[in-house]
């Protein structure tokens, strides 16, 4: 009887043991689902849902579409546009207050602008700061395909860059009245959706 009682608390703390081992490695799966939902779903899947406006808004043109744009502030978000694409991509305004990118409106479905952001990711300044870690471990940021995870102060960015030549391109709908913003790729997602930081 004494055998089988000393013989108890190796038993539960096994099987403890066993318990942790696979909380890890579900939390492992998990992150490594999120993170393929953010970069590996076809195009098709990019959710359909506008963001509402919470900025002031003018009636939107053809020549006001990308200013209109980097100022739109999606309802609940604490970034406008500008900024959120900022931080994703480690960039600046110049000092003329210049954004760092270039913006090609056309027209869209339904009455919409097509408003295409393509930004240059500036990798050295990201891992200087510490907004991405390279590695296997999940939410590393993966610089031979372009696929990074980048913690900001308030939200975390899941960024797709070209690995060649670290451009970020960031793809909207815009309605002609200002109140209405649709992400039409994954980077998008991020600067609308702006989730939330885990650090």
């Amino acid at each position: 009887m004494a055998v089988s009682e000393a013989k108890r608390p190796r038993a539960s703390r096994l099987v403890l043991g066993l318990v942790l081992a696979m909380a890890l490695v579900g939390g492992i799966s998990l992150g490594s689902l999120w993170w393929m939902s953010k970069h590996v779903a076809p195009a098709s899947q990019v959710p359909a849902t506008a963001a509402y406006n919470s900025a002031p808004r003018r009636p939107v043109t053809a020549a006001t579409a990308a200013a209109a744009l980097l100022a739109f502030r999606p309802a609940s978000d604490t970034d406008t546009v500008q900024a959120a694409i900022l931080t994703a991509t480690g960039q600046h305004l110049g000092p003329d207050g210049r954004f760092p990118g270039r913006i090609q409106v056309a027209a869209g479905p339904d009455g919409r602008f097509t408003v295409t952001v393509t930004v240059p990711v500036n990798v050295a300044y990201l891992r200087r700061i510490g907004a991405i870690t390279t590695g296997r471990l999940p939410g590393a940021s993966d610089l031979a395909t372009g696929r990074l995870e980048v913690s900001g102060t308030e939200h975390v960015f899941a960024v797709d860059m070209n690995p060649k030549t670290h451009l970020a391109v960031f793809r909207f709908e815009l309605s002609r009245d200002d109140a209405f913003l649709w992400p039409r790729n994954w980077n998008a997602v991020g600067v609308i959706s702006q989730n939330d930081s885990l650090s």
